[in-house]
């Protein structure tokens, strides 16, 4: 198959838009590594990159990062996000996630209509949400099958889905109909191996973005079900290491209710923790795609433990590559003989580095991105009907009857609209921006994070803020604003809350504003 590079139309440069909810904090979280990674080999193979994030709060940082690297970079998409999609005539567009896709693929389609739509799914939502409810043994209500619905409607609406198991890209294939559609783009940029051998580690590491649902739960499984199960004199010698972004007062304060554990938090690399640590925790009780951190961890050399869907879609076999436990006794016997038993720990570093170095190679990755985009680019174009624009129109008009349900007329509301003013045509009553500037217009940016979503919410409260309505497309917020996410779930009564429209709070109110009475 031709790559990418023999396609230029005309010997010209190919270009690419990439968008994205935030800028690629690629030091903090997997799924922005691999945007950032994409971002890398697009580059690399000689394309023009523009990127476009829907919350640009940390671009002097990140942005400037990919600025470095020859990326533009443009924050928002607004009316000049419009002036420089008709201005570029991009051969591609990869969205990073459904939603993103969902909400501006109809866009980028009807400002370049040649443009091919292309969507990075980082994991199938669907397949995850469903594995939490049936895991805690909930029920799939008609909301996450809406949810479904709209995922899989966008991913039939693109030219091409991005996954990262095959697993997963057949899954798409079968739902939608299409074998030709989903394609595997692996990982990459994977970690040298450590220079340290079996002597020279000490520890357990456990690494994660904690903001990530699957990844605070593990941590707390690991602590309240596992630790007790190991031999304290283990873990005096070998303790346990909790490392990454957004570990949250709660989960520290289970780490230190045990002996043995530490709570480290953000590093600036966790490359260190890998190389020195003797064994490598991976303790997920549910979740979708492939996991960065056990892929990180076998390249550098790191034996693991880890649970079958810790393990899933890397076609990883236990007692070979990884030990995969399910259960806490199990896990924790597992920890315990690599820790101990060294030429098992020697074999599985060494069969599980190798088995990875062949699925996840810069190369390969690189290769198989290439590959889609050239594919994309040669079949004939999704007809891009509408049924995900539509799912966004109908998505409004729910909230809109949701706030006219439940939210007294005299109410002042303030909405993580996006800069969408149909978001705040809600049945007559006062309604706001969220974040707005001090004129009170769209911020044109999300808060910079939990402390500055916090801050702003109060700043509208002093103002008069009543209730605060979350659309369903605005849900991460929650996994993303750890501090916002505590103080509506500990100090605002939720009116309402259905998975495919909106969740509404209804506000304490402050000395300057006197309770209504029908909240």
């Amino acid at each position: 198959m031709r790559t990418a590079e023999a396609v230029a139309v005309g010997g010209s440069v190919p270009r690419a838009l990439v968008c994205a909810p935030l800028m690629p904090e690629h030091d903090k979280e997997g799924g922005s590594r691999y945007i950032f990674n994409l971002i890398t080999v697009l580059r690399s193979a000689g394309w023009a990159v523009t990127f476009m994030a829907e919350n640009p709060s940390n671009a002097q940082r990140y942005g400037r990062e990919l600025q470095q690297r020859g990326v533009q970079v443009h924050g928002g998409f607004d009316d000049r996000a419009d002036e420089v999609i008709v201005a570029n005539d991009f051969d591609i567009a990869l969205f990073a996630f459904w939603y993103m896709a969902e909400q501006f693929a109809p866009r980028v389609r009807a400002l370049s209509p040649r443009t091919r739509i292309l969507v990075e799914t980082i994991d199938v939502h669907f397949l995850r949400h469903a594995r939490g409810v049936f895991g805690s043994r909930g029920t799939l209500g008609a909301g996450g099958l809406d949810d479904m619905a709209r995922e899989l409607n966008t991913y039939a609406d693109a030219d091409a889905v991005l996954a990262v198991s095959q697993k997963e890209a057949d899954l798409v294939n079968d739902l939608v109909g299409d074998p030709t559609l989903a394609h595997v783009v692996a990982h990459a940029d994977r970690f040298p191996p450590s220079p340290f051998g079996y002597e020279d580690r000490r520890g357990i590491v456990f690494i994660g973005n904690f903001r990530h649902p699957p990844n605070e739960q593990a941590a707390t499984w690991l602590c309240e079900e596992v630790v007790p199960r190991l031999d304290p004199a283990l873990l005096d010698e070998h303790p346990i290491s909790i490392v990454g972004n957004g570990l949250h007062d709660r989960l520290r304060a289970s780490a230190a209710r045990h002996r043995g554990v530490r709570a480290v938090g953000w590093v600036p690399s966790t490359r260190p923790y890998l190389e020195r640590a003797r064994v490598s925790a991976v303790p997920l009780l549910y979740g979708a795609g492939v996991k960065n951190k056990l892929i990180d961890a076998l390249a550098t050399g790191t034996p693991t433990v880890t649970t079958s869907p810790g393990a899933e879609g890397l076609g990883l076999r236990t007692g070979k590559h990884v030990f995969i436990a399910d259960g806490a006794d199990a896990f924790a016997r597992s920890l315990t003989r690599l820790i101990r038993e060294r030429r098992t720990w020697e074999r599985i570093a060494r069969e599980g580095r190798a088995h990875i170095a062949r699925l996840h190679g810069d190369e390969h990755a690189r290769e198989q991105l290439l590959s889609v985009i050239s594919a994309a680019r040669g079949r004939p174009r999704a007809n891009g009907a509408g049924s995900a624009g539509n799912a966004y129109g109908d998505l409004v008009r729910r909230v809109q009857v949701a706030v006219e349900q439940h939210v007294p007329p005299h109410a002042r509301l303030v909405v993580v609209s996006k800069g969408d003013d149909e978001l705040l045509q809600l049945a007559g009553r006062e309604a706001h921006h969220f974040p707005s500037t001090d004129a009170g217009s769209y911020a044109g940016h999300h808060p910079a994070d939990g402390a500055d979503a916090l801050a702003q919410l109060h700043r509208h409260r002093q103002l008069g803020a009543t209730h605060l309505v979350l659309p369903a497309t605005a849900f991460w917020w929650l996994e993303h604003y750890a501090e916002l996410r505590e103080h509506l779930e500990g100090q605002c009564r939720r009116l309402y809350d259905a998975d495919d429209t909106c969740r509404i709070y209804a506000l304490p109110w402050t000395d300057h504003q006197s309770p209504w009475e029908d909240m």
